[in-house]
This record gives C-alpha cells, sequence and structure tokens, in this order.
C-alpha cells in the first residue's frame, strides 16, 4: 500500500467513526446493538424515549423488569458519545449497595463487553463508585455514585455538576424527598436530566 492510500484510507476511517459517532449521539438504540450486541425490549425502549424527549422521567413497574439495567446503559451510551469535559452522571439509590452491586456492576459489565467487542469506551470505572478519565489536566470525573447521609442530601450534591449533567435516582421510591431536591440543584445545564 503507498504512502498516499494509506492516509487516504486513515482518512476515510476517520470520516466513517465520526459520522458513527453523531448517529450513537442521536439515536441509543443503535449504539446498543453496535457497541454492545443487545436490544431494549419494549418497556426499556419506553423508558430511554422518556430519558430522551424529557428533563424528567419517573418510571413505575415491578421488580425485575430491567430498570437498573436500562440506567446502566444510558450512562454508558452518554459516557461513550459524549464530550467527557461537558458530561457528568450522577447517580443515587436508596442504599450505597444497590448502587455499588447492581448499577456499578452492570456499568462495569458494560464497559468490559463494548472493549471485547473492539469498541473503546473512555476512562476508568473503580472500586469507589466513580468512573474517571485521565486527561492533561488531571482526571475528569465522568460518572459516580453516592449515598449522602439523610441529614446532609441536598448541599452534598451542591457543585457537582456539568454542562450535561444526569442524575439517576435507582429504586426513587426507598429515597427521601430531599434527593429529588438535589438531583433538581445540580441538574441545571442546557442538557441536564
Amino acid at each position: 500500500m503507498s504512502y498516499l492510500s494509506s492516509v487516504v484510507e486513515g482518512a476515510v476511517d476517520d470520516l466513517r467513526e465520526r459520522s458513527r459517532k453523531r448517529i450513537y449521539q442521536s439515536d441509543p438504540q443503535a449504539w446498543l446493538f453496535d457497541v454492545l450486541g443487545k436490544r431494549w425490549y419494549s418497556k426499556q425502549e419506553e423508558i430511554v424515549g422518556s430519558f430522551l424527549e424529557s428533563q424528567r422521567s419517573a418510571v413505575k413497574s415491578a421488580n425485575g423488569c430491567g430498570k437498573s439495567a436500562v440506567v446502566a446503559d444510558l450512562i454508558t451510551w452518554q459516557v461513550a458519545v459524549s464530550d467527557p469535559s461537558d458530561t457528568l452522571c450522577i447517580v443515587s439509590a436508596p442504599t450505597l449497595s444497590q448502587i455499588e452491586k447492581v448499577i456499578f456492576a452492570y456499568l462495569k459489565v458494560n464497559k468490559g463487553t463494548a472493549d471485547v467487542r473492539g469498541f473503546e469506551i473512555p476512562g476508568r470505572i473503580s472500586e469507589t463508585l466513580t468512573w474517571k478519565i485521565d486527561t492533561e489536566q488531571g482526571s475528569n470525573l465522568l460518572a459516580f455514585g453516592k449515598r449522602p447521609s439523610d441529614k446532609d442530601i441536598v448541599s452534598s450534591f451542591q457543585g457537582t455538576r456539568k454542562l450535561r449533567t444526569k442524575v439517576f435516582l435507582d429504586e426513587a421510591g426507598g429515597l427521601p424527598a430531599d434527593m429529588f431536591t438535589a438531583a433538581e440543584a445540580v441538574a441545571t445545564g442546557g442538557d441536564s436530566k
């Protein structure tokens, strides 16, 4: 292969990748299938549709129907297709165990699956319920899980936001009302939810 051919091939590959990323930014279902090799069933698609169309979404349903899995899918999608300097996902639940053993377990599986399938998702997920990426300016937080004490909920989230802050409250029926106030307090950017 000549030098010119390799340069052209590299440029075409770069254009394809940028085009795919633009598609993925507006079509999480395409991203989910291509990158993670799975599909959402109808209730999960309904959840994703509400997430995309609304600033606030609440899901009422039975146990074991995939709400936590779709939350992890949406977080992984956000991290994969968004500018890391503008995007932050915050996860809370009634217990740290729910965040760690359910949401962050799904996040780790998603990231591992993407890596195995040849799609690199930025950053690293730690055992301290954080997903970070290293940059020239230092460590950049992409997602974190937190269950503040009931006495300090609203102030514990203050100051933690980016332009696109997404707050996910899993098993929200078990959370105190102040958690919803805390979520509203940090979801103030243009594309925050």
